[in-house]
Formats: structure tokens, C-alpha cells, sequence
């Protein structure tokens, strides 16, 4: 028996392990929770299939066929469950397996290799390989109408499990490998009890989830790799030949594929920009920081760039304040710190910016008067619009859901005697302002603050009981 043979039959052999554990552990959860009942029937079908399968008797085939026509409704479909469930954790076992063995392939050569080293076979000049290369370019689609509708948290559930396989094959103690099965049992219980249907009907979004997915946890690892093995094929075969930036391209028509769908609108374009820009950034900031964990390096062991100085120290003035709460220590690791800054540009200003949510909006002022009243208020939040007599207005912009909600529930609260709200901002609630409006109001008078009178509500006057509070103008009776 030859060596590849006997890699086979290991690999066989853990696949068939790895198979046999996850259907003891789905028939583990089918007993505590679905009875014995339902775990009994499911395995005499199974063993029964099986028999069949191995010697064919139509007569027993048919007996068979009749006695599934006699099983219950709700049976049936939690049997369906189950065997759906049976083979979705048989093909995640294959699959982690296939992806495993492309892995232990060792120094064997890929397939871009291979393609460029018959490029030398043939006698390709170089010239050739570079014009090509330079107007290259691979663009993976992603559709928005997948043959394969799988929701969001079942492919989770499915990738967890796949990650502890993948611990489970290294060598473990008794103890580690029990608590990896533990894993996967809890894994299975909650896909079990994870509906593969919406009781809904799909939206835009969770068809947008489906490719941050993939885009997540394929593509964005998969491609530097290509890169990579294109880069060294080249090196090996074509040294003067140095491979562009950016032949893969990913594009998708998902959120954004204005087929005729109603709710995909310019405004769910905009939001699944904005969702494949902030899983990005995220996925970035975490490799910067992990990558800032292991270069440790020390200005005073190592040697630094004059260019890698400057930046830092461009970075320490227009990033003064978040240079101060730098760990001391980084001042003589420059890469580390340099990496710190690069994790913060990637930040709040751009994973943070909050966006509309639906119909909802919160307020702000579009421009502001000189009075000191006004000027207050360019830091602020509306809830409403302004009814301030200065020429500042105000006009819908995109600010965070929960802004947006407390200023509908607000709106839909205050009494209609008043329309409008003071230049703080703070809306009516059963009569009464927010006590944290009401704060700002006593210290803004007792302060000495100058109250123009045209930066005050049109509607509203003020008056001392118990406390400052708003009241809403009398209407002057008409002669």
C-alpha cells in the first residue's frame, strides 16, 4: 500500500469518526429534548434505508413507503428536521475535511503555479506575462438571490462548529478533548432549536447579512492568499515580474440590484454601503491590533526609518488627544505605536458614524445665529423642529435609532397645547420638560445669560412656580 493510499485512508477514517460523533450528539439532543420516542423511529428509518441501499428488495420498499404514510404529521416534519439537520453536519464534516487536506498539502505546487511555470513551457516572454497581468482582473459576484437561502445565524452556528472539529483533529488531553465535544454538543442543541425558516418574509437585509457572511469569512482571507501564491509563483518563475495591486475585485448585487424590488432604494444602497464599510473597517482594526501585539520592537534595538519617525510624530499632533492615553511604554516600541494610531484612524470616526434608520429622524440645526442662546445649541440634538424667531432652522438628519425613538415617542406623547420646544431642545413629556431640561434652564437664567428675545420659543413664555417652568401663551383675545 502506498503512502498516498494509506493518507487516504486516514483521512477516511477521521472523516467517518468525526461523522459518527456529530450524529451521536444530534441524537443526544433528538432524547433530551424531542423523547425517545422520535430518536427510535428516526434510527430503525435510517437503519432501514441503509439495508436497503446495500440489497435492493422492491417488496421491502414498498412495505416501507407504506409505513411512512402512516406516520403522524408533526412526526414527520420533526423527522425531516432531523435527517435535514443530519446532513447539513455530514456536509460540514466533509467540507471542513476537503478544506484540511488542501491545507497538508505541504510544498506541493498550487494551481497558479503550475500555470505560470507552463507559461516557461511555452515560452512566453516576459514582456507578455506583464501586459497581461496588468490588465487582469477577476471580479467574484455575489448574487442577491442565492439558489441556496441559508439565514445568517444558521451559517454562524455551522462555522462554530467547524472551528472545533478543526481543534478537535490536534492532539488534546482527555480533558481538553471533553470539553471540545461539550462545545459541539451545545453548538448542535442550538442549531436544533434554530428555525431554518423566517416567519417572515425575507428582507433586503438579511440577504445583505447572507453575504457579510461570506464576505467575512471568505473572501476576506481567501483573497490576500491567491494574492500571495500569484506573487510567489511569479517570483519563482518570472523574477523581474512583480504582480499589480488589486486584480481580485469583489462586487455584489446584493441591497443593491434595482430589479424592480420596491426596498431596494437608493436609501437601502446607501445602508449596505454602510454595513460592508463598518465590517471592514472592523475586521481591520482587529488585525491591526493583533498585529500591534507582536511588534515589540524597541527604538533602542532596533533600527527606525526617518519616515516611520515623522509619521509618528504627525500622528502625535493631530491625534493629541488620544496620544495621551497611549501607554508610556509605546514611546520606544515605534511600530507598535505608529499601529496604535492607525487602529484609532479606523475607529470611532469611521466604524461609530450612525446612520438613518428607517423613517425615523432626529433634528438638528442646519445654521445658527450670533445670540449666545443660539449658539448653545450647535451641539445639540433637536428633537423637534425649531421654533426659534432667529433664522435658524432645522431640517432631518442621519443620527443614531435610539435619538430617533425617544423623539417620536416624544412627539407622540406631548400634549397638543404645545407644539414646540425650548432652544435646549427638551420636548414636553405629560406636560412637563425633562428635569434635566429643567436644570439647564434655572442655571441659564440665574447665570445672568443674555435671553434675546428672539432666540426664545414664539409660543411660550416663562414663569417662577415652584421652579422655572414653561406654560404656553394665552391666545390674545380678539376685539
Amino acid at each position: 500500500m502506498g503512502t498516498s493510499t494509506i493518507e487516504t485512508t486516514l483521512v477516511e477514517a477521521g472523516l467517518r469518526a468525526e461523522i459518527r460523533l456529530l450524529g451521536q450528539l444530534l441524537g443526544e439532543t433528538l432524547r433530551a429534548h424531542e423523547g425517545l420516542a422520535l430518536y427510535e423511529l428516526e434510527e430503525s428509518i435510517r437503519l432501514r434505508t441503509k439495508a436497503l441501499r446495500q440489497e435492493y428488495v422492491p417488496a421491502e420498499e414498498a412495505a416501507f413507503v407504506h409505513e411512512l404514510d402512516r406516520i403522524p404529521v408533526d412526526d414527520a416534519a420533526r423527522l425531516i428536521r432531523a435527517f435535514a439537520t443530519y446532513f447539513q453536519l455530514v456536509n460540514l464534516a466533509e467540507l471542513e475535511r476537503q478544506a484540511r487536506s488542501v491545507l497538508e498539502r505541504g510544498d506541493e505546487s498550487t494551481d497558479l503555479d503550475e500555470s505560470v511555470a507552463r507559461c516557461i513551457e511555452y515560452g512566453v516572454p516576459a514582456e507578455s506575462v506583464a501586459a497581461v497581468l496588468e490588465r487582469l482582473e477577476v471580479r467574484p459576484v455575489l448574487t442577491a438571490h442565492p439558489t441556496e437561502a441559508v439565514r445568517r445565524s444558521i451559517l454562524d452556528h455551522q462555522d462554530r462548529i467547524g472551528q472545533e472539529l478543526v481543534r478537535l483533529r490536534a492532539p488534546l488531553s482527555a480533558r481538553e478533548r471533553d470539553r471540545v465535544r461539550q462545545r459541539i454538543a451545545t453548538q448542535v442543541d442550538v442549531l436544533w432549536h434554530t428555525d431554518e425558516l423566517r416567519s417572515f418574509r425575507p428582507r433586503v437585509l438579511d440577504e445583505v447579512g447572507n453575504a457579510l457572511f461570506y464576505l467575512e469569512r471568505t473572501f476576506f482571507d481567501t483573497i490576500p492568499e491567491v494574492q500571495q501564491q500569484l506573487a510567489d509563483a511569479l517570483t519563482r518563475w518570472y523574477p523581474d515580474i512583480r504582480p499589480p495591486d488589486g486584480i481580485i475585485r469583489v462586487g455584489s448585487w446584493v441591497g443593491s440590484d434595482q430589479d424592480g424590488n420596491p426596498n431596494a432604494d437608493a436609501a437601502m444602497l446607501t445602508q449596505t454601503l454602510h454595513l460592508q464599510r463598518r465590517s471592514l473597517l472592523t475586521l481591520y482594526r482587529e488585525r491591526v491590533r493583533a498585529l500591534a501585539r507582536d511588534l515589540s520592537q524597541s527604538s533602542g534595538l532596533a533600527a527606525v526609518s526617518p519616515q516611520l519617525s515623522d509619521s509618528i510624530r504627525r500622528d502625535e499632533v493631530e491625534l493629541a488627544e488620544y496620544a495621551g492615553t497611549l501607554n508610556p511604554g509605546t514611546v520606544d516600541e515605534p511600530y507598535r505605536r505608529k499601529l496604535s494610531f492607525i487602529w484609532r484612524r479606523l475607529g470611532p470616526r469611521s466604524t461609530m458614524t450612525r446612520r438613518p434608520t428607517g423613517p425615523l429622524r432626529s433634528w438638528r440645526p442646519t445654521s445658527t445665529c450670533s445670540m449666545p442662546a443660539c449658539a448653545a445649541t450647535r451641539k445639540r440634538r433637536w428633537p423637534t423642529a425649531s421654533s426659534c424667531g432667529c433664522a435658524a432652522r432645522s431640517r432631518p438628519s442621519a443620527s443614531s435609532a435610539r435619538t430617533s425613538t425617544f423623539a417620536s415617542i416624544v412627539r407622540s406623547s406631548r400634549p397638543r397645547r404645545s407644539k414646540s420646544s425650548n432652544v435646549w431642545g427638551a420636548a414636553w413629556v405629560n406636560g412637563r420638560r425633562p428635569p434635566s431640561a429643567r436644570r439647564r434652564s434655572r442655571w441659564w437664567l440665574r447665570a445672568g445669560r443674555p435671553t434675546p428675545a428672539t432666540c426664545w420659543p414664539r409660543s411660550t413664555r416663562w414663569r417662577r412656580r415652584s421652579g422655572w417652568r414653561r406654560v404656553p401663551r394665552r391666545p390674545s383675545s380678539s376685539a
